[in-house]
């Protein structure tokens, strides 16, 4: 078995244990579940690409076995995927060539402030789902909807309604003397 592969298997082990000690609610599993990248990392930028690729894998899969496919899930788009891109990217070289298109043999990596944005990207992207989650109960969302679908009544003025309660008021009393009147001659 290739090294990378064996380095890889190791480091998605223990980037798992890491990830799965924020489980125990200690003081010092906050320390650890931070630290849960850094094997991923590690691999990646000693053994290659492959090593992280295959520990992000390792890491996912015990963490599906161990804490469930929605934990995995969680490690896989929080800590795997963007540690493995972020090595993917921090190994981009190519060689430097002179203005006349002469190949020179120094190396030309990708530049660190472009690391740092796509960092800064990927944290915005796996922090939006979790900000924007909904907070409030179901029956407030329900009672918001209900509320905000009424329509207003129109307005008029006060004397219209002055106006429309006593001829309500009248049609009601005259409806009731004509029930009382039909009672008694029957």
């Amino acid at each position: 078995m290739p090294i990378p592969l064996i380095i890889g298997a190791g480091s998605g082990l223990i980037s798992a244990a890491l990830f799965a000690s924020a489980a125990t609610a200690t003081a010092l599993a906050g320390v650890l579940f931070y630290l849960a990248p850094l094997p991923i990392c590690l691999a990646g930028l000693g053994w290659g690409g492959t090593a992280a690729l295959v520990s992000a894998l390792i890491g996912t899969v015990v963490v599906a076995a161990s804490l469930g496919p929605a934990t995995a899930a969680i490690f896989a788009i929080s800590i795997a995927a963007p540690m493995v891109l972020l090595v993917h990217l921090a190994l981009l070289s190519r060689p430097v060539a002179t203005p006349q298109g002469q190949v020179i043999g120094a190396l030309e990596w990708y530049p660190p402030g472009r690391l740092v944005g796509w960092a800064a990207l990927i944290a915005g992207l796996v922090k939006s789902p979790s900000a924007y989650a909904p907070t409030i109960s179901t029956n407030r969302a329900i009672a918001r909807r209900n509320v905000s679908s009424r329509k207003p009544e129109p307005r008029t003025p006060v004397a219209d309604r002055i106006r429309i309660s006593v001829a309500t008021n009248r049609q009601d009393k005259n409806q009731s003397q004509e029930t009382n009147g039909q009672d008694l001659q029957d």
